[in-house]
C-alpha cells in the first residue's frame, strides 16, 4: 500500500477524482480550512476517506511523505506547494486550463487524460 496525499479546496473534486483509489492506497488529504466549505471528516468515510488522514490547512510540504501527490490548481496557489514537492511523483489536477498550461510551463507533470489510478499504478513500478 502506497501513501497518496492530495492538496484539494473542493469536496465534491475530492470525492470524484479520488475516491477510487482509497480501496488500495493509503490516502492523506490537505485542504482549505478557509471559504465556503465547511469539511467535515466524517462525511468522506462512506466515499473510503479515513477521517484521521485529513488535515485542515496545507501545512508545510516540505514536511511531508508520501509516494505520489496531487495537487489541484487551488486557484493559482498550487505553485507556492509544488515547488516543495518531489517533482517527478507530484501531478497537478485542475480544471483550470491555465494552471495546467503554466504549471506544464514550469515543468511540472499535469494529470490530463490519464486516470489517477493509472499514474499511481505507473509510479509505483506495476505498470
Amino acid at each position: 500500500m502506497v501513501k497518496v496525499l492530495i492538496y484539494e479546496d473542493g469536496e465534491d473534486d475530492l470525492v470524484a477524482r479520488y475516491a477510487s483509489l482509497t480501496s488500495q492506497h493509503d490516502v492523506h488529504v490537505r485542504h482549505n480550512r478557509a471559504g465556503p466549505m465547511f469539511w467535515v471528516h466524517e462525511r468522506f468515510q462512506e466515499f473510503g476517506f479515513k477521517p484521521e488522514n485529513f488535515q485542515n490547512g496545507y501545512g508545510n510540504p516540505k514536511e511531508e511523505s508520501a509516494d505520489v501527490y496531487f495537487v489541484d490548481g487551488l486557484n493559482g496557489h498550487c505553485f507556492y506547494l509544488l515547488s516543495d514537492l518531489p517533482k517527478e511523483r507530484t501531478f497537478v489536477n485542475s480544471d483550470s486550463q491555465t494552471v495546467n498550461q503554466e504549471a506544464k510551463k514550469r515543468g511540472f507533470n499535469v494529470v490530463g487524460n490519464e486516470s489517477v489510478d493509472a499514474i499511481v499504478e505507473r509510479i509505483i513500478g506495476r505498470n
